[in-house]
């Protein structure tokens, strides 16, 4: 699952690259590492969890998302034009991982504390932020997740408050080694925002 987050994270299709070429580029190789490297972990997740024989009343169907998720994902690889929009890799699935290997500390009060006050600044436009995934559960090997919700509406501002997400994940990773993997949702996406916590198993309020 690692792999296929950093690979995801790079390569995949939210990816931020800055211009033309680079998304060309990048998608070319998210094609050939979807095949090359994901698919070939999702055969091995999957006759993991197809060992599991007990399984509690809300991990059930966790784990059945997950499995059909990695079912229309390959169908997908192999054929383009099988689209996999409604088997969406289930962010429930990477709570439920993170839960069972959670270390007994975190370092939430300090990505929580550090987030408050980088954000001071801002509160007439953030309405509220979340951290989510495994930091969560002292987990964290390379990035932190984390979500702001604004109330912006105005397309200047929205790209502006872009550039001010933009540095704030330059200084978290400077301060703290890790990469902050931030998604921003304007008032604009508030649906969009809502759908999205509540596919999350798990979530931390921050502001």
């Amino acid at each position: 699952m690692d792999d296929n987050r950093r690979v995801f994270t790079a390569f995949g299709p939210n990816s931020e690259s800055g211009n033309v070429d680079d998304l060309r580029q990048d998608y070319e190789v998210w094609e050939q590492l979807k095949r090359d490297q994901i698919v070939p972990n999702n055969d091995e997740i999957l006759s993991i969890l197809n060992r599991v024989k007990v399984l509690t009343q809300n991990e059930a169907p966790i784990v059945s998302k997950m499995k059909s998720h990695i079912a229309a994902f390959k169908k997908h690889c192999s054929n383009p034009s099988f689209g996999y929009s409604n088997d969406q890799f289930p962010l429930s699935f990477a709570d439920l991982i993170f839960k069972y290997s959670k270390s007994n500390d975190n370092n939430m009060e300090e990505y929580s504390e550090w987030l408050k006050k980088s954000l001071s600044l801002y509160l007439d436009k953030v309405e509220s932020v979340y951290i989510f995934g495994s930091a969560l559960y002292g987990q964290e090997k390379t990035d932190v997740d984390a979500i702001i919700k604004n109330n912006l509406v105005d397309i200047e501002e929205i790209r502006e408050f872009a550039e001010i997400s933009k540095e704030l994940k330059n200084v978290f990773e400077k301060e703290f080694s890790l990469s902050l993997h931030l998604k921003v949702f304007s008032e604009r996406e508030a649906q969009s925002f809502g759908r999205f916590l509540e596919k999350i198993y798990k979530s931390e309020k921050v502001i």
